[in-house]
């Protein structure tokens, strides 16, 4: 059964030096990673499959991230479906970064798997509104596109451990009840893309979620947006969060810690 290929977050080491807390933000709970040197802050938001996860679940990525990038790590609880389908979690997005975009100092956005799709529907948002976007945004193996038509579901139908075409499917239903998935807010890579901001996206080349990040980089190509994409060889799903321990997933956190680094500079 492919809903088994949902995996819970391992356990894995805190990153000691980084501070974990919680705060209210905009009516939201919001746990946050804070490192000993902070450069910047981002919204980063976790995946699940838009039904499940909490924060708490992503504190050691969080943290070793935070640490990595030198950026105070902020994760929002938002809503999840059924019980709150879309667009309620866009808009618990949008009220956490409206009000840190109001607060000195630089503002990325982030998120895995379904959250990197809110993270890049939270910017389509900003944009329709005219609203200052973030300075950056960084996509792990995004969920962008629900319609569930991309060649890659088939193409790694038995390459991907983690996530699968009835996952998809089951999920979607969930999380939109009744919308259309090309509702551009559903699926951003289905969006013109123009006004959004740098972008860095990874992906690993087992993922039936593949061609998702590689429609996104075509759209944002035609829409003049920066973006810069790693494909990472037998790499899957959300690697840098399920495995830690892989150097690719090391890798992985570094590239985030250049983007960033480039665009502070």
């Amino acid at each position: 059964m492919q809903s088994a290929r949902l995996q819970q977050v391992p356990e894995s080491p805190l990153d000691p030096d980084v501070v974990v807390g919680t705060e209210t933000i905009a009516g939201i709970s919001c746990t946050t990673c804070t490192p000993p040197v902070v450069h910047g802050t981002m919204v980063y938001l976790h995946g699940g499959a838009f039904w499940r996860g909490a924060p708490s679940m992503w504190v050691p990525y969080a943290s070793r991230l935070a640490s990595t990038t030198a950026l105070r790590v902020i994760l929002p609880e938002y809503s999840l479906a059924p019980e709150r389908p879309f667009p309620a979690a866009i808009h618990d997005a949008l009220g956490v970064y409206t009000f840190l975009s109001g607060l000195p100092g630089p503002l990325f956005v982030g998120g895995d798997s379904a959250g990197g799709g809110l993270a890049a529907s939270l910017v389509l948002a900003l944009v329709r509104m005219a609203a200052q976007v973030p300075d950056g945004l960084m996509l792990i193996s995004a969920w962008l596109d629900l319609t569930i038509e991309a060649g890659a579901y088939e193409r790694n139908e038995d390459r991907d451990k983690v996530f699968g075409r009835d996952n998809a499917l089951a999920s979607a239903e969930r999380y939109l009840q009744g919308i259309d998935p090309r509702d551009e807010l559903a699926s951003p890579a289905l969006a013109q893309l123009q006004g959004f901001p740098p972008t860095l996206l990874l992906v690993g080349s087992e993922e039936v979620l593949l061609d998702d990040s590689l429609r996104f980089v075509h759209s944002a190509s035609l829409s003049g947006v920066t973006c810069e994409l790693h494909m990472v060889s037998g790499m899957q799903h959300v690697w840098p969060l399920l495995q830690p321990a892989l150097p690719q997933s090391g890798q992985a956190l570094q590239v985030m810690s250049g983007f960033v680094q480039r665009l502070l500079t």
